[in-house]
């Protein structure tokens, strides 16, 4: 009896040691690691500190489109829970209609014109409680970069060459 006792505890201590690995390669609001992934996934990624002194990453797409992820939740700079993937766009065909269309039409992300009349993209992820796992990410990345090619159409019709994008 006490043998099979001690079986059983040394399977349940594998188990929990097992499945904690898998915890800590969750992907949290943590700026080294986004950056880490940004870079795997063949983007040029830089940390900076906003102007209140959370982290933001300054991140390009293989084809050239710059976004930036700002961090939110942060307790002193640090220990942030949630993030935003934002781009912004000058001289652009699309005005107050477009964008109302846009976010009645699009799921996952918001757009508007800010104070200066530029078009912006807003994609919301939260990070909190142990985060999402790596591949989840990923997916969220590869989204993102759907995302913005479907508003880039939008905001820049003449060099859209499929005139129907299928809406995400």
């Amino acid at each position: 009896m006490l043998r099979t006792f001690a079986l059983a505890a040394a399977l349940a201590l594998t188990t929990v040691a097992t499945a904690s690995p898998a915890i800590a390669q969750n992907v949290t609001a943590d700026a080294k690691v986004i950056s880490a992934i940004l870079r795997e996934q063949n983007f040029w990624a830089t940390i900076e500190a906003d102007k209140q002194g959370d982290p933001l990453i300054q991140a390009t797409f293989e084809q050239g489109t710059k976004f930036r992820i700002y961090f939110y939740g942060c307790e002193k700079n640090a220990n942030c829970t949630s993030i935003q993937f934002v781009a912004a766009f000058t001289d652009t065909k699309a005005g107050a209609a477009e964008m109302v269309k846009w976010n009645t039409e699009y799921r996952f992300a918001r757009a508007y014109l800010d104070s200066d009349g530029d078009a912006v993209l807003e994609m919301d992820l939260n990070l909190d409680e142990g985060g999402i796992s790596k591949a989840l990410f990923v997916d969220h990345l590869d989204l993102w970069d759907a995302i913005l090619g479907h508003y880039s159409d939008l905001l820049y019709p003449e060099e859209t060459k499929d005139p129907a994008p299928a809406k995400i």
